[in-house]
């Protein structure tokens, strides 16, 4: 019973995260730096704790370990982690007119190079 408890607060920060995304989009104006910085930064979060719990699920159904079930929180924080900020990295780059197909292709290589180091770690 105590695993779960992580995922619910995950949840509600996530909730949490997206209304305060709505509010900050709907109140405050797009002008200057901070603002879009801020979006992406508020932007990261919700993505990151709503992709954590989904991470969990899809990771407990794939994996039957009793290892990876003891630490399925980490890793689910840290697989919904990596993909948001692949997401908000995207994002960042076509907002400052600096994307390119290789520069996601490139941020998809890092993302899973480094789930890769992580799971070789074990």
């Amino acid at each position: 019973m105590a695993t779960r408890h992580p995922m619910i607060a995950v949840t509600l920060v996530a909730l949490g995260a997206w209304v305060s995304l709505g509010l900050f989009g709907k109140f405050v104006p797009a002008s200057g730096m901070v603002a879009p910085a801020v979006f992406l930064l508020l932007l990261f979060l919700a993505l990151a704790a709503s992709l954590t719990p989904i991470a969990g699920v899809v990771g407990a159904r794939l994996v039957r370990s009793k290892w990876y079930y003891q630490h399925r929180f980490r890793h689910a924080l840290r697989q919904g982690t990596l993909v948001a900020l692949a997401i908000v990295a995207n994002l960042a780059l076509r907002a400052l007119s600096a994307w390119f197909w290789v520069d996601a292709f490139l941020i998809l290589l890092a993302v899973v190079l480094v789930e890769l180091i992580a799971l070789a770690r074990k």
